[in-house]
């Protein structure tokens, strides 16, 4: 019924599209992972049975996948590869059906995913920022003023203050349209 592969054609395909997107690593990894498990269950359209991907995606290798893509918090990838291969294998029921509860699954792994504000302020120390966690809140301090970074379930919010002195009200022009591109 169908020619696409679910390494080769739908997994790798969906990675090199968002190539820009993802860490280099975890690419590297999701494609290790997924080719043991070809390997493995014998899901590859070519030479294998694609029906077999129902018992992959039903096992705990194919939680690796998910919980690498967490730990990068990319799980958006994990659903785009999901739902490519509910289109593309829609003529298996099994597949399908199997599909849709991974998804459902992602769907409430990724509502009860928080951000790790601890994480957020470590990357900001590693580029050279000063940052100081309280609660769920990050303050940095710059050059000329500061941002504050809160979180609050899946999503961050930040504030930047900036202050200066000028005689030019030109300047105070130029920095406002800078900041306006941002």
């Amino acid at each position: 019924m169908t020619k696409k592969d679910f390494l080769r054609n739908i997994v790798n395909t969906k990675l090199s599209v968002n190539s820009d997107r993802l860490p280099a690593a975890l690419i590297e990894d999701l494609r290790e992972e997924v080719g043991r498990a070809e390997e493995k269950y014998k899901f590859s359209v070519y030479g294998g049975d694609v029906k077999r991907l129902v018992d992959y995606l039903n096992s705990s290798d194919f939680e690796k996948i998910v919980m690498l893509a967490r730990a990068h918090n990319a799980l958006w990838i994990v659903r785009e590869i999901l739902e490519e291969a509910k289109k593309e294998y829609s003529g298996y029921p099994e597949i399908v059906n199997a599909i849709n509860k991974r998804l459902e699954n992602l769907e409430e792994t990724i509502r009860t995913s928080r951000i790790d504000i601890d994480a957020v302020a470590r990357m900001l120390k590693n580029a050279g920022f000063k940052a100081e966690v309280s609660g769920d809140e990050i303050r940095v301090k710059l050059y000329n003023g500061y941002a504050i970074i809160k979180a609050t379930g899946l999503s961050l919010h930040y504030s930047i203050s900036l202050e200066g002195r000028t005689i030019d009200p030109e300047s105070i022009l130029k920095k406002l349209n800078i900041i306006r591109t941002i």
